[in-house]
């Protein structure tokens, strides 16, 4: 292992265990500094990560050994690490962590490493919960139902995000017989919107360079390893997320997000409020890409009528964390900061004055 992948290396494990230290995921964190450990000490990991062909930081590679320990666990093939991730039931036992992990490492050397060469796809459906306000804000100021078009879908889960129900403070939306309950801690303004049997969406689709099948087991099961061992409640949502789109699914294309965009924005609808939107995916994105997203939705914008207009809202990283922004065109000014977010949406702070601060004429 050359030098500069070591060095990588360990700056990407140090930085996710922060990161999941500070997010309450004492577990994944206690786990990503034993690699650490065992990578500085020429121990296995050395090995594991030796072919990795990326950055290890801008290509999240601690979230990719995480994910591919959770698969084994999930799989029933590691039952040293069962023992202490509570999705399966486990309970961290510190005393033994190490030498736990220190076996599957050893036995499951070559199952873990084909997951080191895919990408992170998360599809955290809590994400709605922030992304809600702003759905919300577009039906109330264009009065149409909603076209959906999401890039970076993963799964396309987000994209039922009118078939889930929301708890959010006081703040209750959705049916409230739906299978999949979002709850987040709510602060600030109410979001404005109308009642969920007012909302419609009319059509919904997304694109994902590598989409994910869920109606495929094994697709399924590699989504839910990306969730953090620490959470069992956050896993259970993600499945009742899953077999709700099994039932109504939203077509996900294989596309790069630009050509998609430029092939559904070639044309307005008329009467539907065309809605572009994604979550902690800009990031990821090239900058060429972003930049021909940029042009192809500024094109679209100088197309966009009252009884055909165009949304880009979408839950991203900020200079504070990631943040809640939405363009609306005709008749918006510029990039409105609706909200900001916990990264799963486990609380919302929402910025938005209660009362549209705009409607555009009809």
């Amino acid at each position: 292992m050359d030098s500069l992948l070591r060095e990588r290396s360990i700056e990407a494990l140090a930085l996710q265990m922060r990161f999941c230290r500070g997010l309450g995921a004492a577990i994944s964190a206690r786990v990503l500094d034993a690699l650490r450990e065992d990578l500085e000490r020429g121990g296995p990991v050395e090995a594991l990560f030796s072919d990795f062909d990326d950055d290890p930081v801008r290509g999240v590679l601690s979230l990719r050994i995480l994910a591919a320990l959770h698969l084994r666990v999930l799989e029933g093939a590691a039952p040293e690490l069962a023992r202490h991730y509570p999705t399966v039931g486990g309970r961290l036992d510190a005393s033994r962590l190490s030498a736990d992990l220190a076996a599957v490492l050893e036995r499951e050397f070559e199952a873990l490493r084909p997951p080191l060469r895919r990408h992170p796809q998360t599809n955290e459906v809590g994400r709605s919960a922030a992304l809600l306000g702003g759905f919300l804000a577009v039906r109330q100021r264009t009065g149409l139902p909603l076209r959906l078009l999401e890039i970076g879908s993963s799964a396309g889960l987000n994209l039922h995000f009118d078939r889930f129900r929301y708890e959010l403070g006081a703040f209750r939306w959705g049916d409230p017989e739906a299978e999949v309950a979002i709850a987040a801690r709510w602060e600030g303004a109410r979001p404005y919107g109308p009642a969920h049997a007012e909302l419609e969406v009319a059509s919904r689709e997304g694109c994902d360079l590598t989409p994910i099948d869920t109606s495929d087991p094994q697709q399924a099961l590699r989504l839910c390893a990306y969730v953090w061992a620490d959470e069992p409640g956050r896993l259970a949502r993600l499945r009742a997320a899953i077999a709700l789109a099994a039932k109504t699914p939203a077509p996900v294309v294989r596309c790069g997000a630009a050509d998609f965009l430029e092939q559904r924005l070639a044309r307005s609808t008329p009467g539907r409020s065309t809605v572009v939107f994604h979550s902690i995916v800009w990031e990821y994105l090239p900058e060429p890409e972003r930049a021909r997203i940029r042009t192809v939705l500024e094109s679209a914008s100088r197309r966009a009528r009252s009884g055909a207009p165009l949304a880009w809202l979408r839950l991203e990283q900020g200079s504070a964390g990631p943040e809640v922004a939405l363009e609306l065109w005709p008749g918006g000014e510029g990039t409105e900061l609706l909200g900001r977010a916990h990264p799963h949406a486990a609380w919302v702070y929402w910025l938005a004055p209660a009362e549209p601060p705009y409607v555009p004429p009809f």
